[in-house]
């Protein structure tokens, strides 16, 4: 059951950042701008938290392994869509595709693990899930840019189509839900309750309707010092391994082709090792402290990309894609949260509230950076001058160290580590 769910979010991260590794091929074949690419690519984003609301409340009302597997059709569809695209609508039409079928993976195998695991491994469980998924990120760097190399983009994508729809059918049949309540209906609130979310007892039952669910989650203040630090921390990460992380070697250092897959698999390496660390440590020091840890490291390394447009070093940047990539894997502990302070019958709905803010995040950074750097002129060889990532990077830390600013208070009024 864990290895299905991992490989189904194996794939949604593949599809997440694949674009980093076609964007040059991509760009030149159609004549797109970084506004145009940014704005595309963040599609999948865009599409992808709009239907966290509804599939949250299916999630809690259906069984989640069928859920799943009938909205991982919707990225075949995509798969197949972006490969045959003849025009820049088409494109953008097949990336949406794929964000609205890929929408439930994380949701889905949260909300299953969560009745498998206790709650002293719920972080941990959840930690290595999306690390073994990270090998989707890994997928997406040196071999995709190899692979398209030898056959093209496009076929990359029916590949990656067909890998889609054999998975579906293995998560329906063999993503069971555990038989006993989920984790969440037995804990007391947790750490990310800390502040202002909802005691079980005041919660509703486990069929109650999707609106008065979310409405809990509007009034807890613990959710409003999450959601401004997801939106920048997983906005920042996957505009970075998804696009603008490529582009950004090729402009500012230079590299281009192979040399160019060795940086997004560093960053990818350094994603892999952040989740398979943060959740086990997160189980015995506590959620909201590595959570804060993370975030704060996660700005230096903003701020080092920043730097390095001023003082362009490659094994600088090999070096600040690493540590970026760790980081920004501890984005899961905030989903870790959501899921242990409200009870069973709103973790989905407990998980989309706060993943939408996180891949919103992700669709707006994303393209909010490429109107930033659309704003500086290109050369001759369509690449831009390292100021237009300076910029960029270092309105998104502003943005994140307010968030960081908010989400503080929350380690303040923490129990003493090792007590949940």
């Amino acid at each position: 059951m864990f290895g299905v769910l991992a490989l189904a979010h194996v794939l949604s991260q593949f599809l997440r950042h694949a674009n980093a590794a076609i964007a040059p091929d991509v760009v030149v074949e159609f004549g797109l701008s970084a506004a145009s690419m940014g704005f595309m690519t963040s599609l999948f984003y865009v599409m992808f938290a709009s239907s966290q609301i509804p599939l949250g409340h299916a999630l809690d009302v259906w069984r989640p392994r069928y859920v799943m597997a009938a909205m991982m059709m919707a990225s075949v569809v995509g798969c197949v869509l972006f490969a045959t695209a003849g025009s820049y609508a088409a494109l953008a039409v097949g990336r949406a595709m794929m964000g609205v079928g890929m929408a439930v993976i994380l949701m889905g195998s949260m909300k299953i693990l969560s009745g498998w695991f206790g709650a002293r491994r719920f972080a941990t469980a959840s930690g290595m899930l999306v690390g073994v998924s990270s090998l989707g990120g890994l997928l997406a760097a040196s071999p995709l840019v190899s692979f398209t190399g030898q056959v093209g983009w496009r076929a990359a994508f029916w590949t990656t189509g067909g890998v889609i729809l054999a998975v579906a059918l293995l998560v329906a049949l063999l993503a069971k839900e555990a038989p006993h309540t989920p984790v969440a209906a037995v804990v007391a609130p947790a750490e990310g309750a800390a502040e202002g979310a909802a005691e079980p007892s005041a919660s509703p039952s486990e069929g109650e309707a999707g609106p008065k669910g979310y409405g809990l989650l509007l009034r807890s203040g613990a959710f409003w010092r999450l959601t401004p630090l997801i939106f920048f921390l997983l906005g920042s990460l996957f505009a970075t391994q998804g696009l603008w992380g490529g582009l950004f070697v090729r402009d500012v250092l230079g590299v281009k082709g192979a040399g160019l897959g060795t940086y997004l698999t560093t960053m990818a390496l350094g994603v892999t090792a952040g989740y398979f660390v943060c959740g086990y440590i997160a189980d015995r020091v506590g959620v909201v402290r590595m959570a804060l840890i993370g975030a704060s490291m996660f700005l230096a390394a903003n701020l080092a990309l920043v730097v390095a447009t001023w003082i362009p070093n490659a094994a600088f940047v090999l070096i600040v894609y690493g540590v970026f990539g760790f980081a920004g894997a501890f984005n899961v502990l905030f989903l870790v949260q959501a899921g242990l302070a409200f009870p069973s019958g709103l973790t989905g709905r407990a998980l989309a509230g706060v993943n939408m803010f996180g891949i919103g995040g992700a669709a707006l950074v994303q393209y909010g950076m490429g109107v930033v750097i659309a704003l500086f002129p290109q050369d001759a060889f369509g690449t831009y001058p390292p100021a237009a990532y300076r910029t960029a990077y270092l309105i998104v830390a502003v943005g994140m160290a307010l968030a960081l600013a908010v989400y503080v208070p929350l380690a303040r009024r923490v129990r003493p580590a090792g007590n949940r």
